[in-house]
């Protein structure tokens, strides 16, 4: 009889050890993902942002979409490679096909109804900037004053644990400070190594009785890869 009992004790201090291990381990993950990071939103955010300008290289996406109402137009959408003097963006804006390298100072543009390549060399570095705004999603992230931050809940995109952002900054691209009001930001910065990983970028603009909302969203990843650029010719 003492021996069932013994045993019976054990099986129950072990069931204990078990459930507080299993209690330990679920509060650690419950703290991880709603605890807010050390450092301020703000802080995060330019962070986030300095990084993926400096980084090396990537690829990523990024889709323009004007909001009139009930009905939505896809202004431009875009995907291309960055890698160090290499850049390759390809997609359509305004429904017009573009596929443009830019290769340290040397731009080549394919003609969208011929298919034959403009090759421009000797580019400068605003006649480089002003070409590839339209393309180039670091455009949207060249920004002068962070302004207020708020942190919200933690995401995951494309497998990386991120820390969304709110924030609304002053933008150094003039085009939408010029014909858009009340614009935000919301970030996703990965959490380890911090890193613009999406970015949505929403403006509302009035032209007489008529309103819009532009919406910007970018996606970048694949940071660091060693990604070959070649010319096209």
């Amino acid at each position: 009889m003492e021996k069932i009992k013994l045993k019976l004790s054990r099986r129950r201090i072990i069931s204990l050890a078990i459930a507080i291990i299993t209690l330990v381990v679920i509060v650690t993950v419950l703290a991880t993902i709603f605890s807010e990071p050390a450092k301020k939103p703000n802080q995060l955010a330019v962070e986030g942002i300095n990084n993926t300008l400096t980084a090396t290289s990537y690829y990523y996406t990024s889709q323009s979409t004007l909001h009139i109402g009930s009905e939505s137009q896809v202004y431009s959408n875009i995907e291309g490679y960055y890698a160090g003097n290499a850049h390759h963006a390809w997609g359509t804006i305004l429904n017009s096909k573009v596929d443009v390298y830019q290769i340290e100072n040397t731009l080549y543009i394919q003609d969208s109804l011929t298919g034959s390549w403009q090759k421009i060399e000797n580019n400068d570095f605003e006649t480089t900037a002003s070409l590839f705004a339209e393309i180039n999603p670091t455009s949207n992230l060249q920004i002068t004053e962070i302004g207020e931050c708020t942190y919200d809940k933690k995401e995951k995109i494309n497998g990386t644990n991120c820390q969304i952002i709110y924030c609304k900054p002053t933008l150094a691209n003039e085009w939408i400070e010029e014909y858009f009001k009340d614009i935000k930001y919301t970030l996703w910065v990965s959490c380890n190594n911090p890193r613009i990983m999406q970015a949505k970028i929403t403006g509302t603009t009035s032209y007489g009785n008529t309103s819009g909302t532009l919406e910007i969203i970018i996606n970048f990843d694949e940071y660091g890869k060693d990604f070959k650029i070649t010319a096209p010719i």
